[in-house]
């Protein structure tokens, strides 16, 4: 990726934050700006042990709910404040600043003094086919065979370059690294098909409709870049703990996704083979209600809605085009959108958020946040509306 493409995705990042807070329907009177939080779907999966054991995993402390959860409301913050605070920081010097933590959080990347540090260079860095960095990447994958992370970018180095046998052992590898992750497997599809071997690659999606979960490793990544961006940017504002989520969000936003041509196959010529048909279908159902990100809920969903025009039948098509919209429209009800504005002042709700990203899902992850926050918000002295 492009620096003028992080920097845009940040800066594009910060006014959709702006557009929610002054957008706002809350009076001016003192209770204001909501925040949203979320939930997700799936049984926990594990980031890469070397990544994981840098991260702390915080238990929040919480209090004892003294009131039904659905009738709890969550902590406001007076909307005049918040107003004058982020229109300090969308000024026409923000992008600078922008640029400037970037670049001081690249320098500090770019010393590679740890795991963490390679892991995220080869993220960020422009994958070329049959590029020298595609084979350092292999080699670090194969290196540090325990790396979910390090695994995922390097099917990326494979499909972006032509097949070699390093690229033959790392997918031949994948028992050993997350069997259960579907997306995996249909990264591996998508790497057949490059190599012209239909015959693997709709073996591959078979095994990958039968998968337990479906994970991109949105959360761990987020977890990767947060942690590091604490770590690299030492000029300190009063706004860094939403600047450095912020961030994180924005280069993990620009991450490729790897499993594309496998899908793209399947909505092409699922119709013209009734055994693929069936496997597509199942990979699409299982997606769509395993999957850890709502984007891949939707990639499953879309999926599915494909087959069922291939099979003539509108009115199930109609119906999941109509399931489908419910699960993305699911992200502006009142309480999610209050809670995830209240994530960016909280670091301690990251974590949370984070983790239970990770444990259940983003749809159900949600939902976990909108309860918890309820919870906090009960406690007088939680004062969540003090950027630091």
């Amino acid at each position: 990726m492009t620096k003028h493409r992080v920097t845009f995705i940040l800066v594009a990042a910060i006014a959709l934050l702006v557009s929610f807070w002054l957008t706002s329907d809350n009076p001016i009177d003192h209770p204001a700006a909501k925040k949203a939080s979320s939930t997700n779907t799936e049984k926990p999966t594990s980031s890469s042990s070397k990544v994981a054991s840098t991260f702390s995993q915080p238990e929040l402390t919480t209090i004892e709910p003294t009131s039904d959860m659905a009738n709890a409301s969550i902590k406001k913050c007076n909307l005049l404040d918040i107003a004058v605070i982020l229109s300090q920081i969308t000024s026409d010097d923000y992008q600078q600043v922008v640029e400037s933590q970037q670049q001081e959080f690249e320098s500090g990347i770019a010393q590679q003094t740890s795991f963490e540090d390679q892991l995220i260079s080869f993220a960020i860095t422009p994958q070329n086919k049959n590029s020298d960095l595609n084979q350092q990447l292999l080699s670090f994958a194969m290196d540090n065979p325990d790396s979910k992370l390090a695994f995922y970018l390097a099917q990326g180095a494979c499909m972006s370059g032509d097949p070699t046998p390093t690229c033959d052992r790392l997918f031949e590898q994948q028992i050993n690294v997350d069997s259960d992750n579907g997306l995996l497997w249909v990264g591996k599809a998508g790497y057949y098909l490059r190599n012209n071997n239909t015959e693997k690659a709709e073996q591959a999606l078979a095994v990958a409709a039968q998968a337990n979960f479906f994970s991109d490793y949105h959360f761990e990544f987020i977890e990767l870049f947060n942690q590091a961006h604490q770590q690299h940017v030492q000029s300190t504002t009063e706004f860094n703990t939403s600047i450095n989520y912020v961030s994180a969000l924005g280069y993990v936003s620009a991450l490729p996704a790897y499993f594309g041509s496998a899908i793209s196959y399947c909505h092409q010529v699922s119709n013209i083979d009734v055994v693929l048909n069936d496997i597509c279908f199942e990979l699409g159902s299982a997606m769509a209600t395993r999957g850890k990100t709502l984007f891949i809920n939707s990639m499953g969903s879309s999926l599915m809605e494909t087959i069922y025009q291939d099979r003539q039948d509108e009115e199930q098509a109609k119906i999941i085009a109509q399931q489908r919209e419910q699960l993305l429209t699911h992200q502006t009800s009142s309480d999610i959108e209050d809670s995830l504005k209240l994530l960016l002042l909280d670091d301690e709700l990251q974590q949370y958020w984070i983790n239970a990203g990770k444990a259940l899902g983003e749809k159900d992850a949600q939902l976990k946040l909108v309860e918890e926050i309820k919870i906090k918000s009960q406690n007088p002295s939680y004062n969540p509306c003090s950027l630091r």
